[in-house]
């Protein structure tokens, strides 16, 4: 069985490394882009089946993020968590 392909975008990289080595150690095939601009792209090339997604980053918001995810027909169903550090 192929494992589940995860795709984690979010700029604080020391974030990301930590929750890659959770989810690998449970047995999933991680990604990690700490750039926004680029993001789409590696989900181009990774086709994850599961997104998660930072809110609040520096070069292009989350929100413009998914869009551009959901705009795409080889992933408009990959289901997106967004995640934020943010308090009010």
């Amino acid at each position: 069985m192929d494992r589940i392909r995860v795709l984690l975008i979010d700029d604080e990289p020391g974030f990301t490394r930590m929750l890659k080595m959770n989810l690998e150690r449970r047995g999933f095939e991680v990604m990690v882009e700490n750039n926004g601009a680029c993001a789409h792209a590696v989900a181009l090339d990774f086709l994850p089946d599961f997104v998660f997604l930072d809110v609040i980053m520096p070069d292009v918001d989350g929100g413009e993020v998914a869009s551009e995810i959901r705009s795409d027909p080889g992933l408009k169903d990959v289901p997106i968590v967004f995640l934020t550090a943010g308090v009010s």
